[in-house]
């Protein structure tokens, strides 16, 4: 027997969210970093409650003949609560609270399966959201925290039993829909990047589906509504899937752009993000006639830790010293790394010579801490060379303040390096003489 017109339609829209679940996977592959596991799971689920569509059993078994409609139910609830746990790549080694939510989930998958079977006793009903109210405030309690959540979820729960109660069994259903989805938007407006399009795109999908689940009951009871209603839902999937792709392209292009400003290893700004702010330092003190200091450090005994110990822990101080040094900046300043053991400092905020000393003294003091790596102590220091605007500035160099700056800095860095290597020189011909 052949495959009914009815059921031929319905194929081309259920094998579109697997496509775009391949999708999804191959730019997991190719890029690990994302956060897409619980996107992935999610659409899965929708999938499987989207198999209601093609699955038709003859009316011989009554728990046979409903299983589509289970389906249904218990696929959209689990595809809410995992977009309701999706963690964003800044948290993704936070474990997730597996014991808590597998408890808290039970009921809510209890109260769907006997709503998918049509079950229609309120005492039931009734039981299992008093249960669900009862877990979710025993599990915050024994948790130490999730409480605001667990009074939130059980007055949700408390609706939902009183609407079934009162035999308005397909409300309190998708009264929890609607709940499950909410909660997956407030997830999803903190742990999505802000002001993109693609967070808005999945927000206002979700927003629509969640409208869809608390008017569904005045649509059923409305037949001409009914198509109008699934065809927005069916709709809104795709649109889903559109939004997780275009967070995907916004987060890659960002992160391309971070990259093109910022140092790899330390993530401090380069070269490039450091002219644009210099040149701004410099355009707003032309503005106010304040001061402007620019500080070159390169880094003493750098060299050897890397020749003796590795790159590894090379790169450990590079990070160590960036970290160390930013700590003693005040939120205007300007800390970039030039390359190797090169670093500059952009200061709009001191405004007097002795200003200038301290926060060199501080610096100092800072990297003369000894360095922790791998068992060993490793020390570290560096030399200062220090440029003022416009105290340092010609008029011959007027027209590049910054890369004046910058020279007359490296010029002052170079000539105490010189001095230092002389210092310890003449003291070791010193004490040969002595010895002799």
């Amino acid at each position: 027997m052949g495959l009914s017109s009815d059921l031929l339609a319905k194929i081309p829209n259920v094998l579109a969210m697997p496509i775009l679940i391949g999708l999804l996977s191959l730019l997991r592959r190719r890029h690990p970093t994302l956060a897409t596991r619980s996107w992935l799971l999610a659409l899965t689920f929708i999938v499987i409650a989207q198999l209601e569509l093609l699955i038709s059993f003859h009316p011989r078994n009554r728990w046979i003949l409903l299983f589509p409609h289970v389906l249904l139910v218990v696929g959209q609830i689990l595809a809410a609560i995992t977009l309701a746990c999706h963690q964003p790549v800044s948290r993704r080694n936070e474990p997730i609270d597996v014991p808590f939510l597998v408890l808290n989930t039970l009921p809510l998958l209890v109260f769907s399966t006997i709503y998918g079977y049509y079950i229609l006793v309120p005492s039931v009903y009734l039981a299992i959201c008093v249960a669900a109210i009862v877990m979710l405030i025993a599990t915050s309690l024994w948790r130490r925290k999730y409480l605001r959540r667990a009074l939130v979820g059980s007055l949700c729960y408390a609706i939902a039993g009183v609407l079934a109660y009162t035999l308005h069994f397909r409300g309190a259903q998708y009264w929890l829909l609607f709940c499950v989805f909410v909660l997956a938007i407030i997830n999803l407006r903190t742990s999505l990047p802000q002001r993109t399009l693609g967070r808005s795109t999945m927000l206002a999908s979700l927003g629509v589906c969640a409208t869809i689940f608390i008017l569904h009951p005045l649509v059923f009871s409305r037949p001409y509504w009914q198509p109008f209603s699934l065809q927005a839902w069916e709709l809104q999937k795709f649109f889903l899937c559109i939004g997780m792709l275009l967070v995907l392209l916004e987060d890659q292009v960002d992160s391309t752009q971070w990259l093109a400003l910022h140092d790899q290893l330390t993530g401090l700004p380069n070269r490039r993000l450091l002219d644009d702010r210099l040149e701004a330092a410099i355009e707003a003190a032309r503005y106010t006639g304040a001061s402007l200091t620019l500080f070159l450090i390169d880094l003493n005994g750098f060299k050897a830790i890397n020749d003796t110990y590795g790159h590894a822990a090379g790169d450990f101080v590079l990070v160590e010293v960036g970290h160390r040094m930013a700590a003693q900046l005040q939120p205007g300043d300007t800390l970039a790394r030039l390359g190797g053991d090169e670093f500059v400092i952009v200061c709009p905020s001191l405004s007097t010579p002795s200003h200038v000393l301290q926060l060199e003294a501080r610096l100092q003091n800072s990297l003369g801490e000894p360095i922790h790596f791998a068992g060993l102590e490793l020390a570290i220091g560096g030399t200062f060379g220090c440029a003022t605007y416009p105290e340092d500035v010609s008029s011959k160099d007027l027209n590049r303040i910054g890369p004046s700056l910058l020279h007359i800095a490296d010029t002052r860095m170079y000539s105490r390096k010189s001095a230092r290597v002389d210092n310890r020189n003449n003291i070791a011909i010193h004490e040969g003489s002595q010895i002799s």
